[in-house]
């Protein structure tokens, strides 16, 4: 399964928002996520398959700090590694996001 690794745009919302019902007791709503697209001290990352948002990972990030908010994987694309290398895309280029 090719994965692509990309920042969350406007388009990537109602997948996000599809994903966090399936996967989290207390799901953010629509517009929390929205927000999130151009919140300046956040950052929030998306895995794909064939331009299709399979999982997603956020970050807040405070004082050059960097917290995790979220992650989530569809539940029909768990087990394939796919929050593992979210995660891993969210430390491998926490300098270049803003924090450390």
């Amino acid at each position: 399964m090719d994965i692509k690794i990309d920042l969350m745009s406007e388009f990537d919302i109602d997948s996000v928002h599809e994903i966090s019902k399936l996967s989290l007791p207390e799901s953010w709503n629509r517009k929390s996520y929205a927000k999130e697209v151009y919140n300046s001290n956040s950052v929030y990352l998306v895995a794909k398959t064939d331009s299709i948002v399979v999982g997603f990972a956020g970050v807040l990030i405070i004082a050059g700090e960097g917290t995790l908010t979220n992650i989530a994987v569809h539940p029909d694309f768990r087990r394939s590694k796919i929050g593992e290398r979210l995660l891993k895309s969210l430390i491998d280029n926490s300098e270049f996001l803003g924090y450390k």
